[in-house]
Order: structure tokens, then C-alpha cells, then sequence
């Protein structure tokens, strides 16, 4: 992925998560942020997975009312884990990228509670069954938004090779 696309689609999935779920409730729980910073992992690697977790989380994070860098550690190392791990194995079925994302995002969600309940005084425990949900559906969205990427790009290839080359 060329750094100009990263870019697009990191800004365009920061812009989602401050504006989707006040249009839409169910949209609530997706991270479309640390979706966006797999998905560059997934295809450009670890260091731009880093690179990419940490430039979303800190803006994120600027935009939500939390601890400025708790959540850009977080994405910075489930950005890490996505693309170390993507260039381990072989990803071409929707499952394997799914644990991936699953995985991704049970990170994210474990280094952001504990920090928060290290530097916060409120005693608010982490709802585990609401973080795995949270977890499930970030990865079910990232791996739909995938495939429908895929199928878009495909589907332009094929309308591009049926009109041939234009003079």
C-alpha cells in the first residue's frame, strides 16, 4: 500500500469513528481506526503498521476525551503484532485474516484497559464480555470491509478489460 493510500484511508476511518456512531447507534462499538491500521499492516508490514498506529492513535486520541497516548500505544502495538504476524503466514482466507484482526483488536483493548485502570482513580472494571464483543465485531467489519475492497478492485479490472484500451 502506497503511503498517500495509508494516509486516505487513515483519514477517512478517523473521520468515520467521530461521525458514524452519532449518525448510527450499532455502529458504537467498531474501531474503524484500528481496522484502517491492520489493514495497512496487513499489507505493508510491521513498521508500517507502527507508523500507521501510532500517527491514528494519537489523533484519535486528540479527538476523544481520554489520556492523549493510551490509546496511540495501543493501536501502535496491535499495528506491530497484525503485521509481524501477517508476514508469518500465508492470509488468503477471510478466516485467517479474521483471528488476525480478532487478535488485533483483543490487544488493543487489553494494553488501553490496563493503562487506563493504572493512571485513572475511578474504580470501573473492564467489562470482559463487552470487550470481546467489541473485538468480534471490529474484526468481522475489517474482514467485510476487505472483502468488499477486494471485490470493488476486481470488479474494476474486469469492466477495464471488456473495454479494452482506450485510444
Amino acid at each position: 500500500m502506497t503511503p498517500t493510500r495509508a494516509t486516505v484511508l487513515l483519514v477517512l476511518a478517523v473521520a468515520a469513528q467521530n461521525s458514524l456512531p452519532r449518525m448510527a447507534l450499532w455502529l458504537s462499538g467498531l474501531d474503524f481506526v484500528l481496522m484502517a491500521v491492520v489493514a495497512v499492516a496487513l499489507r505493508s508490514g510491521p513498521g508500517a503498521g507502527v507508523v500507521a498506529g501510532t500517527v491514528a492513535g494519537l489523533v484519535q486520541d486528540a479527538f476523544g476525551t481520554g489520556l492523549l497516548g493510551i490509546g496511540a500505544l495501543g493501536q501502535t502495538v496491535a499495528g506491530f503484532a497484525a503485521g509481524a504476524v501477517a508476514g508469518q503466514f500465508i492470509l488468503g482466507s477471510p478466516l485467517a485474516r479474521l483471528a488476525i484482526y480478532l487478535g488485533a483488536s483483543l490487544i488493543h483493548g487489553l494494553i488501553v484497559a490496563v493503562f487506563l485502570g493504572l493512571t485513572t482513580d475511578a474504580a470501573s472494571p473492564v467489562s470482559v464480555t463487552l470487550a470481546v464483543a467489541e473485538a468480534l465485531g471490529t474484526a468481522a467489519g475489517g474482514v467485510t470491509s476487505e472483502q468488499v475492497a477486494e471485490w470493488w478492485r476486481l470488479t474494476w479490472l474486469r469492466r477495464a478489460h471488456r473495454t479494452g484500451p482506450r485510444a
